[in-house]
């Protein structure tokens, strides 16, 4: 596939997209551009070093809700279990 085919079938899938896609699609390409460098011989090897990539997951914006410092729910479950175990859950908590 050339170049020219290529964005043309992106340009095509693109235009399929709702609003909302559009906007993630927006977000993936400034990530893209920030974290990757120029030259295509350094994406090529960007691209196949899984390590390099690694680096700026905490501020991938695709990542959503597991950016950052993960807590340990496994730690938390009992602290959490009370939290949303409330009477209108239909839950009840016994000692």
């Amino acid at each position: 596939m050339t170049s020219i085919e290529l964005r043309q079938k992106l340009i095509n899938q693109i235009d399929r997209l709702s609003f909302e896609k559009l906007l993630v699609v927006e977000k993936l390409i400034e990530s893209l551009e920030s974290h990757l460098p120029e030259t295509s011989k350094n994406i090529d090897s960007a691209l196949e070093s899984p390590a390099s990539t690694n680096t700026y997951l905490e501020d991938d914006p695709i990542i959503g809700m597991c950016s950052g410092v993960i807590p340990n729910l496994s730690e938390r479950a009992e602290e959490i279990l009370e939290t949303a175990i409330k009477p209108r859950s239909g839950w009840t908590w016994k000692e």
